[in-house]
């Protein structure tokens, strides 16, 4: 019965240090924008990592604005890569040969304006 009740103790404990650590103070939660940032970098050491964790699971206001964030920087990144991707031989081709069409199009109307004027 000692075990049962040092184990109740140690678990209302722990329940308490982890409501402590994962609660707001006054309401208002201390994580920013820029530690969501430096956990999405890779920045945080792993206890400031495991304690973000354990906040965004009790915080739905943080979880909601560190999944924005996270959104936001995912999409800012394919845009980056689709910009930055260097087209294929093929692709290159076929629009260099485009830009030639349009070119020829562009100075037969011009030769035929001038010679029906």
């Amino acid at each position: 019965m000692d075990k049962t009740k040092n184990g109740d103790s140690f678990e209302r404990m722990l329940f308490a240090t982890f409501a402590y650590e994962t609660t707001p103070i006054g309401d208002k939660c201390s994580y920013s924008a820029e530690t969501f940032i430096a956990s999405l970098a890779g920045e945080l050491n792993q206890a400031e990592e495991d304690r973000l964790s354990a906040h965004l699971l009790l915080c739905p206001t943080c979880a909601k604005e560190y999944t924005s964030i996270e959104r936001s920087l995912q999409e800012d990144e394919e845009r980056l890569f689709a910009r930055a991707r260097v087209p294929s031989l093929a692709e290159h081709t076929r629009q260099k040969q485009e830009v030639q069409r349009r070119w020829h199009v562009l100075t037969s109307l011009l030769q035929f304006r001038l010679y029906s004027c």
